[in-house]
């Protein structure tokens, strides 16, 4: 008989003289894949509740080489058995086992005996029951795993951790601040960063951070960044320090953007759109001392040119005129002659507004357990690094907002206007300051 994968051979027989061996096919069907992954040196499968893979060491060998004598090396098929049909959607590599997550809100491990997962010691078993989102898998981030579902993000605790498999709520101090359905989710690995975007409000990305000691949480974070209105993310990928996102600005415009996830030298101009820009015969004119520039991609309204050390000075030059192609940006800088600079690099971007959102503040005890209650702040101590004027303000649940204080930069070393070390203290009003 044939089946999604396998090949058995039937011996005819005539007058008691076997003759020939020939393949018999029944009931062939082609089926789609919903999952596919990598672990323990073969090639890993899943088709609707069903677990099958390779033969050992070789990705292409999907047959029983004997069905009479099934050894280790040979392919594994395995069911994931619950009370109800549980279709794969995705397939993690994790440890000594394979996390398995279904549609129903099963989870599942494939694992085998003495740690040996051949055909004859595979074994597949239910661990916890919570339900996931639908479009973005889990993610493995450091030593956890951890998955998203509807306004909640859990953390995968196995019998390795703790006497029983289970999930922890990390998002239940939070609750309503992360999205209902997500776009897409990546992990920062050297950040510790886990970051999603909404897909009903394709402009915030939401990141979770935390710090672990051995398996004590000492960190759990969330906040999010809140782009433009006329952006939208539709995919994300964080890879090498650097947040990856294939944006669509306008609703017309596709691009490629990254962003670093440290700290950025103070010596690379803060610009969005930004590039390092060299000046040529063909993409540079002037009239006077008015330099055009013809950039091929979009820029913003308020668009910046920035010198280089190329230059004998420092200088930046707001643009008088900015004119949109379909794909291109034609930019009028006044006060320099950049044709006579031909070969030197410039920086040149466009301004923006930098939107960092919060979550909701929670109080911990000295066990690291969340306190429940109220809690009344009355003072504030705020610390930062190479920062500029930024204000604190008090938000009351279902209350207007209220100002608090404003902080001005006033050591400043140039033109970044930048505070590079100190520190804010806001006490004014902020005993009304509450958290839940």
């Amino acid at each position: 008989f044939f089946s999604s994968r396998r090949r058995h051979t039937r011996y005819i027989s005539v007058t008691g003289v076997q003759t020939c061996a020939l393949p018999i096919y029944l009931n062939a069907r082609h089926v789609q894949i919903t999952a596919i992954s990598n672990f323990r040196d073969r090639l890993i499968m899943s088709v609707g509740d069903v677990v099958f893979t390779s033969q050992l060491g070789v990705f292409t060998d999907l047959w029983i080489k004997d069905p009479s004598n099934v050894v280790t090396s040979d392919p594994i098929d395995i069911r994931a058995s619950s009370a109800t049909y549980a279709e794969i959607t995705s397939m993690l590599p994790y440890n000594q086992y394979l996390f398995i997550n279904t549609k129903v809100g099963v989870q599942f491990e494939l694992k085998g005996d003495n740690n040996l997962i051949s055909p004859l010691t595979a074994e597949i078993s239910s661990t916890t029951f919570y339900s996931t989102a639908d479009l973005v898998d889990p993610q493995q981030m450091g030593s956890q795993i951890f998955f998203l579902d509807k306004q909640r993000l859990y953390i995968y605790l196995n019998q390795d951790a703790r006497e029983f498999n289970t999930a922890v709520d990390l998002s239940s101090t939070v609750r309503g601040y992360l999205p209902t359905n997500y776009q897409d989710v990546t992990v920062g690995v050297a950040q510790n960063y886990l970051i999603c975007v909404d897909e009903d409000n394709k402009n915030h990305l939401y990141i979770y951070c935390n710090r672990f000691d051995g398996k004590e949480l000492l960190q759990s974070a969330f906040w999010r960044y809140i782009l433009a209105d006329n952006e939208a993310v539709y995919g994300c990928k964080a890879w090498d320090n650097y947040l990856y996102c294939v944006v669509k600005k306008e609703d017309r415009v596709w691009n490629l953007t990254n962003t670093l996830l440290e700290q950025e030298s103070l010596s690379v101009p803060r610009l969005n759109s930004r590039s390092l820009f060299t000046i040529t015969d063909m993409n540079t004119g002037c009239v006077g001392v008015e330099s055009t520039l013809a950039v091929p991609y979009l820029l913003g309204d308020d668009c910046y040119v920035v010198l280089t050390d190329d230059f004998n000075d420092a200088g930046i030059y707001k643009a008088s005129s900015v004119v949109k192609n379909e794909n291109t940006t034609t930019v009028v800088v006044p006060g320099i002659d950049l044709t006579e600079h031909v070969g030197k690099s410039i920086w040149i971007g466009s301004s923006y507004s930098m939107v960092i959102e919060l979550s909701q503040l929670y109080s911990r005890r000295q066990d690291n357990n969340i306190l429940e209650g109220t809690v009344n702040l009355k003072t504030l101590l705020i610390r930062h690094v190479n920062t500029g004027s930024y204000r604190v303000e008090v938000t009351r649940r279902g209350r207007p907002d209220k100002l608090v204080s404003e902080f001005s930069a006033t050591n400043l070393e140039d033109e970044l206007d930048l505070e590079t070390d100190g520190k804010f203290r806001s006490e004014e009003h902020t005993s009304e300051l509450q958290s839940h």
